[in-house]
């Protein structure tokens, strides 16, 4: 389908679920999108939309899914009206060239938040990663790649304790990986790749994650030894996926990748969008791509 955004609001006003992603739209996102008091779902991605969100949304819309990423929308988030959509569980605003804040504190109020992606907008303000997620205590993932954050990873982050995945690749985060990462037991998918981490790893605190299957902890700056998440060459756990520095100060004789230079594992791979919102947000598998390669889990 190609045309305005606008050719979209004649029969919209009254639909519970509005899907025109994967399309040729262009235009702003009009208010009115906003001002049926039935929609559950809208989902634009991969189109081109531009412009700013509109920063005047009603308060009671029963919105539960909103996916917006693969635009060009730019702007700051309206996070102030946003936040009158209390039901929301899924948002995704990945990959467009928003600005300003990344989150402020309204997003407190989003406490049904299951999902939510803010991937890849570097016209964010730089700064660390917020103190109001941790109100988010309902997340499962949470994709914060390629956001410009600063500083330590917070020590809350073991309060999230449903999180299934956590990508902060591409930033600029320092210190070392926080024990309290051993406290999101049900964690699966850990991307802390292309930062400037430092200190020992804390292998034994990882080691006792059940389900963890990806560990992507290259181009950073860890040191000591991968030891206890293996078997000699074996890996131990329900690891698959292993990517590390070696050398240096690190010895890893399980990785599935050992990275010995900056060049390694430099794949764009983006922790998925999915779930969509015909599976009910229930997530069948994690399918993490770039433009060579793909990788699946169920």
């Amino acid at each position: 389908f190609e045309g305005d955004i606008e050719s979209l609001m004649e029969n919209a006003k009254d639909l519970q679920i509005l899907d025109a992603s994967d399309n040729l739209l262009h235009g702003s996102i009009p208010e009115n999108l906003f001002s049926g008091k039935e929609l559950l779902v809208l989902d634009l991605h991969a189109n081109f939309l531009d412009g700013s969100l509109p920063r005047s949304i009603p308060a009671g819309l029963p919105l539960e899914f909103l996916s917006l990423h693969e635009n060009d929308l730019e702007g700051e988030i309206p996070w102030e009206a946003m936040s009158n959509w209390t039901s929301l569980q899924h948002l995704d605003l990945s990959s467009n060239a928003f600005t300003g804040p990344m989150v402020t504190s309204n997003i407190t109020q989003m406490n049904q938040l299951i999902y939510l992606f803010l991937a890849n907008n570097t016209g964010f303000d730089e700064g660390s990663i917020p103190d109001e997620l941790n109100a988010l205590t309902n997340l499962k993932e949470l994709s914060l790649k390629s956001t410009r954050r600063t500083g330590v990873i917070p020590s809350w982050i073991g309060d999230l304790r449903r999180l299934l995945l956590l990508d902060i690749d591409s930033n600029n985060l320092t210190g070392s990986i926080p024990e309290q990462i051993g406290k999101l037991f049900f964690l699966q998918f850990l991307l802390l790749n292309r930062n400037n981490l430092d200190g020992d790893l804390p292998a034994d605190i990882l080691s006792r994650l059940p389900f963890l299957t990806m560990l992507l902890l290259d181009q950073n700056n860890i040191t000591g030894s991968a030891s206890e998440l293996c078997a000699g060459d074996k890996i131990a756990t329900n690891l698959q996926e292993f990517v590390a520095d070696c050398g240096n100060g690190f010895t890893c004789p399980c990785c599935t990748l050992c990275c010995e230079d900056d060049n390694c594992n430099d794949g764009d791979f983006l922790s998925p969008y999915e779930p969509i919102w015909e599976d009910a947000y229930i997530r069948n598998y994690w399918n993490f791509t770039d433009d060579e390669s793909s990788k699946v889990f169920q």
